[in-house]
């Protein structure tokens, strides 16, 4: 098995401008542990799956299909290519351990990839790599934001066909002894999972699969096949993975320092008045718009309640007391609590939030003005991010960097598998996929409909 266990997303964050690994790298090395406990294989076997392997990554790759390839051919109908007899030859030749890809009729749809009799959906690219795509949707646009989504495409794709054809062989290798254990991190990958993506919440995990047409066994299966297949090819590419020299390292460390910091933080205690708190009761009830003349008496009361507060400040009451009494704002009831602030505060806030990093802690703002509202911010505890040593952190940019060399030398094998088994032009449904993606945050709804289509027209 592979002694370089990989990296957590919980210490060094994902890159998001490559495509997610196939699942979460912190179980890899709850597997990859057992594995070793409960398995051992021939130096010899080793030997002999390792040197195909060493001489099938020098390769040439004028035969790989980039995304750039693909948005460059995006206007130019998709050619379909017939199989090749040799085709298996060439798979056995450089697979020892392969078996023929049973590759159905019409592999390649529009709607679906057709691999060894099971078929691959476009819900089935799409969902494992949503929530990244949905991330980038905040923050890129236009055509750049789909050049990217589409290397996150064409990757998955490449997994997804490539599992399809090595979890066979893989799960040959997988004993009665290791199935509890794999169960296990299964369970644990799924609880994590609704924690992180559907706040904890089992029924609204659920739900999300009913409308996607899955069942939870489903799901798990899927992460089944990944960890077996992920499992899989550590053990064969162990040997094809290099140490990193000292000054690799090094600069890894600078390059990534960020990601090697205790965050900083900062407790804010806040006093919120939003002048709709001050509205007449019909209008709240009738949700109707406020009259002009309306609009101006609730920010006459508003301002008159934060002048109130920020008098009681000055005459010694404690900020907790005055929060509770005049605060319409969220953490009222903790006194204007809001506990330690990590991150940007947008929104209604975005102003006060402003204010309040310029503070020292103990001080307490004016009166602050934004859109709509009246606040007054105080800094609690303030504690400045720290940076860990590099001696401290060596071992785990070892593993970080392994962790790299793996992922490229198993992109590599997978990208071989999926050269040596589809049949035809995947063009048509890369355009599925991505005509289902999210669209830009900045996008008119007519607009971009040829990235998004994968440039039909």
């Amino acid at each position: 098995m592979c002694e370089c266990e990989p990296v957590t997303h919980d210490d060094y964050p994902p890159d998001r401008s490559t495509p997610p690994p196939l699942y979460r790298p912190r179980h890899a090395a709850k597997i990859n542990a057992m594995f070793r406990r409960l398995r051992t294989r021939p130096a010899s076997t080793i030997q002999f799956l390792l040197l195909p392997l060493a001489l099938a990554c020098t390769q040439s790759e004028s035969n790989r299909e980039s995304a750039e390839r693909w948005l460059e051919a995006r206007n130019s109908p998709a050619p379909t290519t017939q199989p090749s007899e040799s085709s298996p030859n060439r798979s056995a030749a450089r697979n020892p351990d392969a078996e023929p890809a049973v590759i159905a009729p019409h592999a390649v749809r529009s709607d679906a990839l057709i691999v060894n009799d099971e078929i691959i959906t476009v819900d089935d690219i799409l969902e494992p790599i949503l929530p990244q795509v949905e991330e980038l949707a905040k923050v890129l646009s236009g055509e750049m934001y789909y050049r990217r989504v589409l290397e996150f495409v064409r990757q998955q794709i490449v997994d997804a066909v490539a599992q399809h054809l090595i979890y066979r062989r893989a799960s040959r290798t997988i004993t009665e002894e290791m199935e509890p254990a794999i169960k296990r991190v299964v369970e644990q990958m799924e609880r994590e999972r609704i924690g992180r993506e559907f706040h904890g919440r089992e029924t609204e995990y659920e739900n999300y699969l009913q409308r996607k047409r899955r069942t939870r066994d489903q799901v798990k299966l899927r992460l089944r096949k990944m960890i077996v297949v992920d499992s899989y090819l550590r053990d064969r590419l162990a040997g094809l993975i290099q140490a990193p020299r000292k000054q690799e390292l090094e600069s890894y460390y600078e390059e990534h320092k960020s990601e090697f910091a205790a965050p900083g933080y900062r407790e804010l205690y806040m006093i919120d008045v939003p002048i709709a708190g001050f509205y007449d009761r019909d209008i709240l009830l009738m949700r109707r718009p406020p009259l002009p003349e309306e609009e101006i008496a609730a920010e006459k009361k508003a301002r008159e309640a934060i002048e109130a507060a920020l008098a009681a400040l000055n005459a010694g009451d404690t900020f907790e007391d005055v929060a509770k009494k005049y605060s319409n704002g969220p953490h009222k009831e903790n006194g204007g609590y809001w506990g330690k602030i990590q991150s940007p505060m947008a929104g209604r806030w975005r102003v006060p939030y402003e204010h309040f990093l310029t503070l020292k802690s103990g001080e307490t703002s004016g009166i602050i003005e934004a859109s709509k509202a009246f606040f007054i911010v105080k800094v609690g505890e303030i504690q400045e991010e720290n940076f860990a040593r590099f001696e401290d952190v060596q071992p785990d940019i070892v593993q970080a960097i392994k962790n790299e060399r793996f992922q490229k030398l198993k992109a590599e094998f997978l990208q071989r598998e999926l050269d040596n088994s589809i049949l035809g032009s995947l063009d048509q449904f890369v355009g599925q996929v991505m005509a289902a993606v999210p669209k830009p945050h900045d996008e008119d709804p007519t607009a971009m409909s040829s990235q998004r289509s994968g440039g039909r027209r």
